[in-house]
């Protein structure tokens, strides 16, 4: 039922489109024929050229001349103005590319050292004896109980002791366990 009233209302519709668009074509049709009838008077813009003689013809030639010449001289200065702004434009994005590689260059040389120095605290000499390795792991362990003892928490624990908090968490439930 919804469908059928909604075929009519598109059908209906496309009709009274088509019914516009006609009568649209008789309304310019009729508008045409007034111009035919009744054309407006053209004014001329310049005098004509049959009643002026060869002086005035090369007179106003210099003139006309002469303002294209100042047209031209406006739009020469606009090029220049806006090739100037464009100039500018490129040169603040060549400082700021160039600022932003610095940045980047610190940042990442910043970030190396961070890393070499945490894989040498994190890494333990293999130089040294194996008694002495399991001495300190052993002596690393009890700090991490006992300054958890005392209510510090593992990120700070982590911090004070320089190892990483997955460490301490590890060590603290293994030997909660």
């Amino acid at each position: 039922m919804q469908g059928t009233a909604m075929s009519i209302l598109v059908i209906l519709s496309i009709l009274v489109g088509i019914m516009f668009i006609g009568i649209s074509f008789f309304i310019k049709d009729k508008k045409d024929k007034e111009m035919i009838h009744n054309p407006e008077p053209m004014v001329p813009i310049s005098p004509p050229m049959a009643s002026m003689d060869e002086a005035d013809i090369m007179n106003e030639v210099n003139q006309k001349i002469l303002e294209l010449n100042d047209y031209a001289s406006f739009i020469k200065k606009e090029i220049s103005d806006q090739h100037k702004e464009l100039l500018f434009l490129y040169q603040l994005i060549t400082e700021k590319e160039k600022n932003l590689k610095h940045i980047t260059d610190k940042s990442s040389k910043a970030e190396e050292k961070a890393a070499v120095s945490y894989h040498k605290s994190a890494t333990p000499d293999i130089s040294e004896p194996a008694h002495t390795l399991n001495h300190k792991i052993v002596e690393n362990n009890k700090e991490i109980f006992d300054l958890y003892k005392e209510g510090h928490s593992v990120t700070e624990i982590a911090q004070s002791l320089n190892i990483g908090k997955g460490e301490v968490k590890l060590i603290l439930d293994l030997g909660i366990k």
